[in-house]
């Protein structure tokens, strides 16, 4: 990002890191906080949600995630678990898999840690994409 500033018209004074201690510590409590039952909520509610994860995120793990989705006591759970997952390709190259039923959305992205955006920026705005504009074929 600092290479670009000049670029963007940013003035050269200010100076980007990837991340802020100050911030990060301030929501310290919210990282063991369990979000299940805002998650139910919402899907209850009709309310689309995405949840993805990085192939290679060692902090949060995907089969935990999946054990998590598979949990939910949401009336859609049976149906989620059985939907099947879709190889997801941007311009032909496989970026990962992708699992909806409903209005649940899980997302694998390949080659991604625990910074998906960072890691795999096209693939992240590709499958915001897809969950923004509800497009459902991943190919």
């Amino acid at each position: 990002m600092n290479d670009s500033r000049k670029s963007f018209g940013v003035d050269e004074s200010r100076y980007y890191v990837p991340g802020n201690e100050d911030v990060y510590n301030a929501f310290t409590s919210d990282i063991s906080r369990s979000y299940v039952g805002d998650v139910v909520y919402l899907l209850k509610n009709n309310i689309k949600v995405l949840i993805y994860n990085g192939q290679d995120d060692f902090v949060v793990n995907t089969p935990g995630v999946l054990n998590y989705l598979n949990s939910l006591n949401w009336v859609g759970t049976a149906y989620w678990k059985r939907a099947p997952k879709q190889i997801w390709t941007v311009h032909g190259e496989v970026k990962g898999w992708a699992k909806v039923y409903n209005n649940l959305w899980f997302v694998l992205v390949n080659h991604a840690g625990h910074m998906v955006p960072t890691d795999q920026p096209e693939a992240a705005f590709n499958m915001l994409g897809h969950f923004i504009f509800d497009h459902r074929d991943w190919k």
